[in-house]
């Protein structure tokens, strides 16, 4: 059934397959030839995140997360594309008929939403991240739910996929709100660089829920071992951040 219903489609050199921001009908498998997978930040930079090729996909999260393109892709400038497409239907009859695979891929979603969201990870490899995150859990809050507890023990950090989290500091009988953090940024890492307790209390926020990639203290030193850029964020980061738990900033 599923071979009845691909659809093998070809693309010349540097046209686009999938455009970042429009809505998502088919997941695709590269046959031959390289795709190259970009995002365009805010600020209208254009960042390269990733190369597919032969056996490797895309195209899954806009399926799965019924929501719009998070990149784009196209065919590399030096050679044609061939791709295998199966429509949304197709996809997600395969999806429901397997735990196992839906379980794979989301784990392919969390790490491609991390690369593509957290503009310090660019230089990062794929495979070096999935390599440290392929035990990664994925955790899901609702709004107003606790993550972390001033004064806890900390053994882990965390990147936001999705939703938004809000950072608080007790000091006395009161609390302070000092940062409110969206998805492509992360928290946690001060226990991680200093005595191990949190130093600030971080729920969940907004109207949705906040889903989170959580990774290990050896994924976080390995992070800052193969990627200087995000070693260099990480220290600046932790060091406005600590300024502010502490009110001096």
């Amino acid at each position: 059934e599923v071979q009845r219903r691909i659809a093998p489609t070809a693309f010349a050199p540097g046209s686009v397959v999938v455009r970042q921001g429009e809505p998502g009908e088919h997941f695709f498998i590269v046959t031959s030839g390289r795709a190259e997978v970009c995002v365009t930040q805010p600020d209208g930079r254009v960042v390269p995140v990733d190369h597919l090729r032969p056996g490797q996909y895309f195209g899954e999260m806009a399926l799965l997360g019924r929501r719009p393109r998070r990149a784009t892709v196209r065919a590399s400038a030096d050679a044609p594309l061939e791709v295998i497409a199966l429509d949304a239907a197709t996809f997600n009859e395969l999806v429901a008929a397997s735990p196992g695979l839906r379980d794979e891929l989301q784990g392919i979603v969390s790490l491609r939403q991390m690369q593509s969201q957290v503009e310090a990870l660019a230089d990062v490899g794929r495979e070096d991240l999935r390599r440290l995150a392929v035990d990664a859990p994925t955790r899901v809050f609702a709004p107003g739910e606790t993550i972390l507890r001033q004064g806890d023990l900390g053994e882990s950090f965390f990147f936001i996929l999705e939703g938004e989290v809000e950072v608080v500091v007790r000091r006395g009988d009161a609390e302070a709100l000092i940062d409110r953090l969206e998805p492509g940024r992360y928290f946690g890492e001060l226990a991680l660089l200093g005595d191990r307790r949190r130093t600030a209390t971080v729920r969940a926020a907004g109207d949705g829920v906040t889903r989170l990639l959580e990774l290990d203290e050896a994924a976080f030193h390995a992070l800052a071992r193969l990627s200087g850029r995000f070693a260099d964020d990480v220290r600046v980061a932790a060091a406005e951040r600590a300024g502010r738990v502490t009110g001096e900033t």
